[in-house]
């Protein structure tokens, strides 16, 4: 399953079974990707190994069909007047291809239809927006195995949860599922997150260089983690994505390497692998993980893990204290 790293307006893919200086795999780069047009945010990858990638500034989401490489045009784009996800952040997909974003600044979380081809002026299918919601500058989503949505919020360092039967109709409605939030659970500004196919809870806290896991029997309320990464040895530096494979080995991108670390991994542990340099990361900056969700793995797929890295103005805001 292939993910991407942002090299300065551009995607590429690196294996992580790989350690040190490596050369990418596929590059996707160029005046005809529309790469550069906007400030990558998040690039995704689906089952299919299509490439998903969300452009702040130009508000657009791009699509790339499974193979792209080198200076190719997306198969189609998503922008316009319609699109009311402003300043899209993470973008993902679910189990039937549509397609989910989330606004950091507008505080809100919007379903897309897919754009077959050419370019799409679409209107969301459903939006989750207003003050009941209890998004406050939501900066990640996933689904669980249920088809659950949980949204990160970096401005109440809390995870929430919103059921499937919420996001037929979406609006300004109380998210029906649990919370994590509260001092013990370690959550500091939780960038990213991934959901494994037990349905354990992965968050790459980048205030807090760690990364916290949550297992199905402490997912509501104050609660500890069932995994802590941190410390030296970890290497863990501004995290800012994480993934998981369907065997729970955890991947993590920041600024400057990808680092991986086995299944059940907890306390001040050093990384399997570190993915580093000037030929694997060129002028990489803060990162998202694109690992698809684990119930759509297929062996093959499995085999072929990769990690996410982007570049984002969003590293810039943080060091600046905005």
């Amino acid at each position: 399953m292939p993910a991407a790293a942002d090299g300065g307006g551009s995607i590429a893919c690196f294996h992580l079974t790989d350690t040190g200086n490596v050369t990418p795999d596929v590059r996707i780069s160029g005046s005809d990707t529309t790469l550069t047009t906007g400030t990558l945010r998040s690039v995704w990858v689906d089952s299919a190994d299509n490439y998903y990638a969300s452009l702040d500034g130009t508000d657009a989401f791009l699509w790339f069909a499974a193979g792209a490489n080198g200076n190719v045009a997306p198969s189609s784009t998503i922008t316009g007047s319609n699109l009311t996800s402003g300043h899209p952040y993470r973008i993902i997909t679910d189990a039937s291809g549509n397609i989910w974003a989330v606004s950091y600044t507008r505080g809100t979380v919007a379903e897309y239809a897919p754009c077959a081809s050419g370019t799409c002026n679409t209107a969301p299918s459903v939006v989750i927006s207003g003050s009941n919601t209890q998004l406050n500058e939501p900066d990640a989503i996933a689904f669980d195995t249920a088809g659950d949505l949980w949204v990160a919020t970096i401005g109440s360092n809390a995870l929430i949860e919103f059921t499937a039967a919420q996001l037929v109709s979406g609006g300004n409605v109380a998210p029906a599922g649990n919370t994590i939030s509260g001092d013990a659970t370690d959550l500091n500004f939780p960038y990213d997150m991934a959901i494994d196919s037990a349905g354990n809870i992965y968050v790459a806290n980048y205030l807090g260089n760690s990364i916290t896991v949550y297992d199905v029997g402490h997912q509501s309320g104050n609660v500890t983690p069932k995994q802590n990464i941190a410390g030296a040895a970890t290497l863990l530096s501004s995290p800012v994505g994480v993934a998981v494979d369907s065997a729970s080995n955890i991947y993590v991108a920041q600024p400057g390497n990808l680092l991986s670390f086995a299944s059940g991994t907890t306390g001040n542990v050093a990384p399997i692998t570190n993915i580093t340099g000037a030929s694997a990361l060129v002028d990489c900056g803060v990162g998202r993980m694109g690992i698809t969700q684990p119930k759509q793995e297929s062996i093959r797929a499995v085999r072929q893990i990769h990690a996410v890295v982007i570049r984002s103005v969003m590293q810039q805001r943080i060091m600046a204290g905005g």
